[in-house]
């Protein structure tokens, strides 16, 4: 196991109790993953990861956030929270869509039923 692949599996116990504690995602997005989990720690060190998965090949992180302040008090600093947090999630969704699954290195949506991003030499064919 690679020093990535250590950080990546060290991410399992931010997953909030009772979630499928899996990760699923080739090596390709690990970094992409780690730099995330980087801004959202530096957001809220406690936030908790629901899922990491590919969906229609795209980077898909879900998250739980726990509100330590009161509600009604705090509403504008918790909405503008939620929105950078959904905000760095998205850039990586965005990253991960340009980005091969398998190496890591500049890729392309293939599939038409099953949605993979991969590079010319992990499986996109010139067209």
């Amino acid at each position: 196991m690679n020093e990535m692949s250590i950080k990546v599996e060290s991410l399992r116990k931010k997953f909030a109790v009772g979630s499928s504690n899996y990760i699923e995602v080739d090596e390709g997005w690990y970094q992409i993953i780690l730099n995330c989990d980087a801004e959202l720690t530096a957001i809220d060190p406690d936030y908790r990861i629901l899922q990491i998965k590919e969906k229609f090949g795209q980077l898909t992180i879900y998250f739980d956030y726990e509100w330590n302040e009161n509600l009604p008090q705090h509403i504008n600093r918790i909405n503008e929270t939620i929105h950078t947090i959904n905000g760095i999630i998205k850039f990586g969704s965005f990253i991960s869509a340009r980005t091969c699954e398998v190496c890591g290195d500049e890729g392309k949506n293939t599939g038409k039923i099953y949605v993979k991003t991969l590079c010319k030499r992990c499986g996109v064919s010139e067209e």
